[in-house]
């Protein structure tokens, strides 16, 4: 079955760049990216009172069967009024023919 999560925890930063890994439009530096915005994601979610911190990260994963096997990254545009903006969405190549 197919469910959503709306929540990242720490191990989660290696699940986003295993997915982005398996994608073959993404390159280094792209895995690398969005390995590092799962970091972000989770700092702000662990660091609430730091106002200082510029980022909004959101994610949402994918999940079949209980295995993370996509992700969207999205944040909201700075002064906007609820405007967001998606940043990434990579799924897991060998899982997207058994979805």
């Amino acid at each position: 079955m197919l469910t959503f999560r709306y929540t990242i925890c720490a191990n989660d930063i290696e699940k986003v760049r295993n997915i982005s890994a398996s994608a073959p439009n993404f390159d280094e530096d792209c895995v690398d990216i969005t390995a590092h915005l799962a970091d972000d994601a989770l700092y702000q979610i662990e660091h609430p009172e730091d106002e200082d911190y510029p980022h909004d990260t959101n994610f949402i994963f994918a999940e079949l069967d209980g295995v993370t096997c996509a992700y969207a990254c999205y944040g909201e545009i700075a002064d906007s009024d609820g405007t967001y903006e998606l940043y990434w969405l990579a799924h897991m190549q060998n899982i997207k023919d058994a979805a």
